[in-house]
């Protein structure tokens, strides 16, 4: 996209194991028309069962790295500033972060800071672009409006639901 006569304002990155639902793609573009200095929007994502996932976050730190391998409630209580997951935003919300199964970003940022780094496989690359995006002045919201069907772990063939896993890959 960066090197072809196509020039779109927008670029919607999807995984490839989701399904847009109605107006989603509406709801990303009409927020960043309406907020210039805006250059990435997210979708809110459910599951098969309609359950919300957490699809906003912060950005990871040595300390909430502690406070999330402590895995006791009453430390994540006591440090909620520290949990990289936000709670599932009601309301349009800027973040550090959003989930890389569905956002629409501005080209020009992209042409300003590149493409994803092709080194990463699967799994935060999206903190690191996101990362190179916030350095770079640019803000990222989560748009609950749009909503987007997600398999979660479906491209990696990471899905036994039925065990609570240990770690992510």
């Amino acid at each position: 996209i960066l090197e072809n006569d196509i020039d779109p304002e927008y670029l919607w990155v999807l995984n490839p194991d989701t399904l847009i639902r109605p107006f989603a793609g509406k709801h990303l573009i009409d927020f960043l028309k309406q907020n210039q200095n805006v250059a990435v929007a997210g979708s809110a994502l459910e599951n098969e069962e309609g359950i919300r996932q957490t699809s906003a976050f912060r950005f990871p730190s040595p300390s909430s790295e502690l406070v999330a391998n402590l895995r006791l409630g009453c430390v994540d209580k006591l440090f909620p500033h520290k949990l990289v997951s936000l709670a599932i935003p009601t309301e349009n919300l800027c973040v550090d972060w959003v989930s890389g199964a569905s956002f629409l970003i501005r080209v020009e940022c992209l042409k300003a800071i590149g493409l994803m780094d092709e080194v990463y496989f699967l799994y935060y690359e999206e903190v690191d672009y996101f990362m190179s995006i916030h350095r770079a002045g640019y803000e990222i919201w989560h748009i609950p409006e749009s909503l987007v069907f997600h398999v979660m772990g479906a491209s990696t063939g990471f899905v036994d639901h039925t065990r609570k896993s240990n770690r992510t890959p």
